[in-house]
């Protein structure tokens, strides 16, 4: 593993763990707002499909959402200057399973472990 020296390099690690913070807060909020909604709404189940046309907000959001990982997830990529396949194997791309409310919540649980790890991973590289 290459220890980052030069300060944009860092700088660049900093940045993408804060994306990367930030990315996870935004899904989280998803996930507490299909939880709430099951509390509240007694019509409401997390086991129900994930109809796009009676949650078009919540599909856009979480679409932007999945191409925003997407591009953290090749930051992260460049910033550890791994190969495509070794980035791979180490980081499996993720994406949104829409079958229901609770696969969407796991999908998203998932890719906020993901993200948590892939920024470790980025801070070992600053050699502490």
């Amino acid at each position: 593993m290459k220890v980052l020296k030069k300060s944009a390099e860092r700088s660049a690690v900093f940045d993408v763990g804060e994306r990367l913070d930030s990315l996870c807060d935004k899904l989280f909020v998803m996930i507490d707002g299909f939880e709430k909604q099951q509390m509240n709404d007694g019509q409401f189940s997390v086991s129900l499909p994930f109809l796009s046309t009676e949650a078009s907000l919540w599909r856009t959001s979480l679409e932007d959402m999945q191409k925003s990982y997407e591009a953290l997830w090749r930051d992260v990529m460049y910033v550890a200057a791994m190969s495509f396949r070794d980035f791979e194997n180490l980081f499996p791309k993720l994406s949104i399973n829409f079958e229901t409310y609770y696969s969407v919540s796991v999908s998203l649980l998932n890719m906020i472990y993901q993200m948590k790890l892939m920024k470790l991973y980025c801070y070992r590289l600053l050699g502490h």
